[in-house]
């Protein structure tokens, strides 16, 4: 039977990859009017002190356009 994935992975990154057979429920699932809620763990080469979070919870401009974020917390730093 015909699978695909819902999604991809970028080539810097990890995880799960979730398989339909139904490509009308994976192009919901990816429609940006559907506003489903994403979750990301990122892994930083500096921890983030309280000013820079403070700066990522307020929105950053890149490349002209203002990222924002609904949460963002520090799970872990650390090796």
């Amino acid at each position: 039977p015909f699978v695909s994935p819902v999604g991809r992975l970028d080539k810097a990154s990890e995880g799960l990859l979730l398989m339909t057979n139904d490509t009308r429920f994976a192009n919901r699932l990816m429609d940006p009017a559907s506003h489903l809620p994403k979750t990301y763990h990122v892994q930083v080469g500096t921890v983030p002190d309280a000013a820079m979070l403070k700066t990522l919870r307020a929105g950053v401009s890149v490349d002209g356009e203002i990222l924002t974020t609904n949460s963002i917390e520090l799970l872990r730093s650390g090796g």
